[in-house]
C-alpha cells in the first residue's frame, strides 16, 4: 500500500492535494483510526488509467515500484486487467484490461458477480468469491489461476493480485480491486 507522502512524489504534487482527492472519493482508501491515509497499488494503477495520464509525467523510481507490486513493468505494453468489487463481490467496475483479457464488455460484467468470471483459481475447488475472501495473508493476495475468454476457446494462465478495499474510516470493507496479469 502507498502513503499519501508517496501518492504526492509519484504524482509531483503535494500530499495536501492527495487527500483532498482522497476525501473527494476519487481512489479509496484505507484508514485505521486518525492514522495515515494508505490506497492500494491496483486502486492507484486503476485510477491513473481511468484518467489517461501518461507515465512520462511520474517520478520513475516510484511508478516501477508501484507496477512491481501488481506484476507488471514499465515496459508492459498492455493494458493491465483491473476489475472492482463491491462488499459482496460484485463488480462494479470492468476496464479496458478485462475487455482485451477476457472479451466482455463492462455492461456485461457490471452487477454481476465475481463467480460468473470464467476463472479457475489453481488447486481450488471453491468459486473465486471463497477464494478473495478466505484466504488472506497480508494486505494483498495473489492467487494463480487460468483464465478463460469469451466462449472459452482460449484459457490464458495468469496472476491475480487481491487488494481489499475498506471505507473511509478503515472499519467495515468497502470491496476488493483485482488486477489480472497474464503470463
Amino acid at each position: 500500500m502507498m502513503t499519501t507522502g508517496e501518492i504526492a512524489k509519484l504524482f509531483q504534487i503535494t500530499s495536501q492535494t492527495v487527500i483532498n482527492w482522497l476525501e473527494e472519493g476519487r481512489m479509496p482508501f484505507d484508514r485505521v483510526g486518525r492514522g495515515p491515509r494508505r490506497v492500494t497499488e491496483a486502486a492507484l494503477l486503476n485510477y491513473i488509467q481511468q484518467t489517461g495520464l501518461s507515465a512520462d509525467s511520474f517520478e520513475p523510481e516510484l511508478y516501477a515500484k508501484l507496477l512491481k507490486a501488481v506484476g507488471l513493468t514499465r515496459e508492459s505494453k498492455r493494458v493491465p486487467a483491473v476489475v472492482v468489487l463491491d462488499k459482496h463481490a460484485k463488480i462494479v467496475a470492468w476496464n479496458e484490461g478485462m475487455v482485451k483479457l477476457f472479451g466482455m464488455l463492462p455492461y456485461e460484467m457490471v452487477g454481476r458477480p465475481i463467480d460468473s468470471l470464467p476463472t479457475q483459481v489453481d488447486g481450488a475447488n471453491t468459486g473465486m468469491e471463497y477464494q478473495i475472501s478466505s484466504a488472506w495473508q497480508g494486505n494483498m493476495l495473489k492467487l494463480r489461476a487460468r483464465c478463460k475468454n469469451r466462449g472459452g476457446q482460449q484459457e490464458i494462465p495468469c496472476t491475480i493480485s487481491v487488494s481489499r478495499v475498506y471505507a473511509g474510516d478503515g472499519a467495515e470493507r468497502a470491496g476488493y480491486v483485482l488486477v489480472y496479469a497474464a503470463d
